[in-house]
């Protein structure tokens, strides 16, 4: 599959992903006239922060030296990050 091919399948997918949750948005509350636009720019904005959640960490050049340096006993090991989850939504 070439890059332009996979950019369009995983910019449908998005598409599908908003589509769905902006639905789910209507629906929770209430199915409002006119607020099409919002609903699909509240969805965009809660996949980002779930994309973004999921997203691997960038080290800067100061972790970088820090993680390379050895860890001794009494030095407590960071919280490891919990993944943020899409919410389920279900359609008929």
């Amino acid at each position: 599959m070439s890059s332009t091919a996979r950019g369009d399948a995983m910019n449908i997918e998005l598409e599908e992903r908003v589509r769905h949750l902006a639905y789910a948005i209507w629906e929770l509350e209430g199915r409002p006239d006119g607020r099409a636009h919002a609903h699909w720019e509240r969805a965009l904005k809660e996949l980002d922060g779930v994309v973004s959640a999921l997203a691997p960490v960038k080290a800067t050049d100061a972790n970088k030296k820090a993680a390379s340096r050895s860890t001794s006993k009494t030095q407590a090991a960071p919280p490891k990050r919990k993944s943020a989850r899409a919410p389920q939504v279900t359609f008929n």
